[in-house]
């Protein structure tokens, strides 16, 4: 302990050994995050759910290439048919965000909800359960869901 304390005064807070255990756990750190995030089995697409203020306004159904505005979504959702893809649009008090389901999945293409849109510009396409596309500035939610029930938090 008075090694320790000697060096620290004398402005040698590590030592090599001490070092070389730091870069070790932080190796293993990586390491098992990587592994973990490339494990992850994300399974088939059963449909793509849209909750705005964590309420389920519209539900696309990805084997029959359909979609079902709910209830609570009759007064926030229009949707239309373009060639193979179903442009939907939600308008909610914050601004509108424009979501094109293609059979293969979903992704926003448009939103008013600020400079950057980061969910049009960073956010990919909704392909597997698991995936879900946020607009925070708008509360809105467009979350993949799949045949085995994940559940993704809002």
């Amino acid at each position: 302990m008075n090694d320790r304390i000697s060096r620290v005064k004398n402005g040698k807070f590590f030592i090599k050994r001490d070092i070389l255990l730091y870069a070790v756990i932080l190796i293993a750190v990586i390491a098992a995050v990587t592994v973990l995030i490339l494990a992850q089995d994300k399974g088939e697409l059963e449909k793509i759910e849209i909750y705005y203020d964590k309420i389920l306004i519209y539900v696309y159904d990805n084997s029959l290439k359909n979609g079902i505005i709910t209830e609570a979504g009759k007064k926030y959702v229009t949707e239309k048919s373009e060639g193979n893809e179903l442009r939907v649009v939600v308008t909610v008090p914050e601004g509108y965000n424009v979501i094109v389901f293609d059979g293969e999945g979903a992704k926003v293409t448009e939103a008013d909800c600020s400079v950057r849109a980061d969910c049009v510009n960073f956010s990919g396409k909704i392909t597997k359960s698991g995936d879900a596309i946020f607009c925070v500035p708008h509360s809105l939610s467009v979350v993949g869901v799949g045949t085995e029930g994940e559940e993704v938090l809002l």
